[in-house]
């Protein structure tokens, strides 16, 4: 009975030691999405110069190793980003324009313009982030993109694979703000 008990407690050590802790943040290595079970595929600190900015994390349904697939796969999907210091509603929108410019080939931007424009405008509408503030950026089949602040969801549902695919290529595309950042999301540091 004592070695049963030690095998639960034993398990439970292990198993919990799986959550990813950076910056002083813990990260679940599993969460749920409606009834759908997503696993923590990897996750790293953005930095922009010299600061720390927010602690990243990337929730897919199985673990993937590559940008490319993680980009082709179905099923919901998480970026989590739990800040580690104050962004203004303008900070947030220049960094997601910029990479969204240096990921997004001319003629799939203008074709997504219309989702673009309403992410820019929602991120406006939360005015600013505070460190501490948890934003999960949401994809669900054949429902679209949901921001949620702080566990609130905000504003409409973004729809489109497409436009979250596009988002994500902010992390994880051929231009990324912080590639050490896409190599950790993807699982290779």
């Amino acid at each position: 009975m004592r070695s049963r008990a030690l095998a639960v407690l034993s398990f439970g050590v292990v198993f919990g030691a799986q959550a990813a802790e950076l910056a002083g943040v813990r990260l679940d290595d599993e969460i749920r999405i409606g009834e759908e079970r997503l696993v923590l595929n990897g996750a790293g600190v953005r930095k922009r110069l010299f600061f720390s900015v927010n602690v990243v994390g990337l929730y897919l349904p199985e673990p993937k190793r590559s940008a490319e697939d993680i980009l082709a796969a179905p099923g919901s999907k998480r970026v989590t980003l739990v800040m580690l210091r104050d962004v203004s509603a303008d900070q947030f929108v220049d960094a997601f324009h910029a990479a969204l410019e240096a990921n997004t080939p001319g003629e799939e931007s203008k074709r997504l313009q219309p989702q673009i424009t309403a992410f820019e405008a929602l991120l406006r509408e939360v005015k600013e982030v505070k460190k501490g503030d948890v934003v999960h950026l949401d994809y669900r089949p054949n429902t679209g993109t949901q921001l949620i602040l702080n566990g609130v969801p905000r504003g409409k549902v973004i729809e489109g694979e497409d436009f979250y695919r596009a988002l994500l290529r902010n992390w994880l595309g051929p231009n990324p703000a912080d590639a050490d950042l896409k190599n950790a999301l993807i699982g290779a540091q």
